[in-house]
C-alpha cells in the first residue's frame, strides 16, 4: 500500500467519523422525543440513517481522492471510473440523508394516522397521506418488509423496521383495530 492510499484512507476515516459523530449527537439529543410513551410520532432512526450515509459519503470521498490522484498521470478510464464512483456514492449518501426530513415521520391520534404514502427521495417523494382509523381496511407488510395501513380508497401509510418506536404504533393500532390483527 502506498503512502498516498494510507493518507487518503485516514482522511476519509476522519471525515466519516466526524460526520457520524455530528449527526449522532444531533440525533441522540432529539431521539428521546420520538417513539416514547405519551408521544404519538415515530420516524426513521437517525443513528442508522447517519451511519449508512456516512459510509456512503466516505466511499465517495475516497473515490474523489482517487480521481484527483489518477489525474496526475493515470489513464482516462481510471479517472472516469473514480469520478463516476465518487458522484454515485455522494448522491446515494445525500439521498439517504433525505430520510431525516420530517415528511418521513408517522403521526397518529385516536382518530387518524398520517405519514408517508411511499418511499422516495425529496423533493420528488414521498407524498404524505392521512387516513381515519375507521377507514383502515388492512394492516400488514408488503413484499419488501415495510409495514403499512391501507384505507378503503387504497391510500397506504408506510414505515419500516428502522423507525424508532414502531412497535408502539402497532400496539396502538391493535388496541384500536383488533379485528384487523386477528386475521394475521
Amino acid at each position: 500500500m502506498t503512502a498516498w492510499v494510507i493518507a487518503h484512507l485516514f482522511q476519509a476515516s476522519l471525515f466519516g467519523a466526524g460526520l457520524f459523530a455530528l449527526y449522532s449527537a444531533i440525533g441522540h439529543r432529539r431521539a428521546h422525543s420520538y417513539g416514547n410513551r405519551g408521544e404519538n410520532r415515530i420516524r426513521p432512526s437517525r443513528v442508522v440513517i447517519v451511519a449508512v450515509a456516512a459510509l456512503s459519503l466516505t466511499v465517495g470521498w475516497l473515490s474523489l481522492s482517487a480521481f484527483v490522484h489518477f489525474r496526475a498521470g493515470y489513464s482516462t478510464g481510471q479517472q472516469q471510473t473514480a469520478l463516476a464512483l465518487a458522484l454515485g456514492f455522494v448522491l446515494i449518501g445525500l439521498a439517504i440523508l433525505g430520510n431525516l426530513c420530517p415528511v418521513y415521520a408517522v403521526t397518529w391520534t385516536d382518530h387518524t394516522i398520517s405519514g408517508p404514502t411511499g418511499f422516495g427521495i425529496p423533493p420528488f417523494g414521498p407524498a404524505r397521506g392521512n387516513i381515519a382509523l375507521d377507514d383502515i381496511t388492512d394492516i400488514g407488510t408488503d413484499l419488501s418488509g415495510h409495514w403499512y395501513v391501507q384505507a378503503t380508497n387504497g391510500t397506504r401509510i408506510r414505515w419500516n423496521g428502522i423507525y424508532t418506536g414502531y412497535q408502539r404504533l402497532l400496539d396502538d393500532l391493535e388496541a384500536s383495530q383488533p379485528h384487523l390483527f386477528k386475521a394475521q
